[in-house]
C-alpha cells in the first residue's frame, strides 16, 4: 500500500513541478499582469507542455532504470524522490538541448527533441504574448494622457512609478530610463505615441493598477483633470 502511494505521488508531484516551471517562465516573461498570462488559455496550454514533458521525462528515468547512484532496493523513497525533482526541474533544460547538429548549406541545423518542442512552446508563447497585447492595447487607449507632455511626462512619471514600489532594482531602473531616452532621441514619432510608448514601458515594471493610480496623482500635480474611476479592460 505504502509502495503504491509513493508511486502515485512520484507521478502527480513531478507534474506538479513541471507546472512550477511552466508558471514560473510565464510569469517572468510578463510581469505587469502574470495572472492574466498564467490563467489564459494560451498560457494553460504552455504550462500543460512543460507539465508532460517533466512526466515524459520520468518514464524515460524509470524506462532507462536511471538510479543516480543510489540502491533502488534499499533507498527507494529516496530514488523516488530524486526521480521526481530531476524530472520536475530539468525536463525543460533536458528536452532543450539537441543531440547533434547537421551542417546545410553552411548552417548548422540541430537534431532532436529541442526542434519539436522549441516549436510548440514558441507557439504558445506568441498566443500568450498576443492575448497580452491586446489587452494592453486596451488599456493604452483607455489611459487619460490629454493635456500631458512627452518630456516632462517621461521624467516625472517614471520616477513616481520607481517611489511608489519598493524593490525596482538599480538594473531595472537604468534599463526603463535607456529606453526612454531612446525614445526621447526618435524624432521620427510623433509626442502622443511616445507617450503612449512610455506607458506601456511603465506598464511592465509597475502594472496595469499602480500605472493607473501613479498617472492619475502626477495629473492631480499638474492640476489636470483626474477621470472618476480607473479604466476598465
Amino acid at each position: 500500500m505504502w509502495d503504491v502511494l509513493i508511486e502515485t505521488m512520484s507521478w502527480f508531484g513531478v507534474g506538479f513541478f513541471g507546472m512550477l516551471v511552466g508558471t514560473g517562465e510565464l510569469v517572468s516573461r510578463y510581469r505587469d499582469e502574470p495572472g492574466e498570462a498564467v490563467f489564459s488559455k494560451s498560457g494553460a496550454f504552455y504550462i500543460g507542455i512543460n507539465v508532460l514533458a517533466a512526466i515524459f521525462a520520468l518514464a524515460l528515468m524509470r524506462a532507462f532504470d536511471v538510479t543516480f547512484g543510489l540502491d533502488p532496493l534499499a533507498q527507494t523513497t529516496a530514488l523516488r524522490w530524486t526521480e521526481v525533482l530531476a524530472a520536475g526541474f530539468s525536463a525543460m533544460a533536458f528536452f532543450r538541448c539537441s543531440l547533434f547538429n547537421v551542417r546545410i548549406a553552411n548552417q548548422d541545423i540541430p537534431v532532436g527533441p529541442q526542434i519539436f518542442l522549441e516549436t510548440i512552446l514558441a507557439a504558445a508563447d506568441r498566443a500568450v504574448d498576443r492575448n497580452r497585447g491586446s489587452s494592453r492595447y486596451r488599456l493604452a487607449e483607455d489611459l487619460p494622457i490629454e493635456g500631458l507632455a512627452f518630456e516632462p511626462t517621461s521624467i516625472a512619471l517614471p520616477v513616481l512609478c520607481f517611489n511608489l514600489l519598493q524593490n525596482v532594482s538599480p538594473q531595472t531602473q537604468a534599463d526603463v530610463r535607456r529606453q526612454i531616452k531612446e525614445l526621447t532621441e526618435n524624432q521620427q514619432i510623433q509626442e502622443l505615441t511616445k507617450i503612449r510608448a512610455l506607458l506601456l514601458l511603465l506598464m511592465v515594471v509597475a502594472g496595469e493598477r499602480l500605472l493607473q493610480d501613479a498617472l492619475a496623482l502626477y495629473r492631480a500635480d499638474l492640476g489636470l483633470k483626474v477621470p472618476p474611476e480607473g479604466p476598465t479592460i
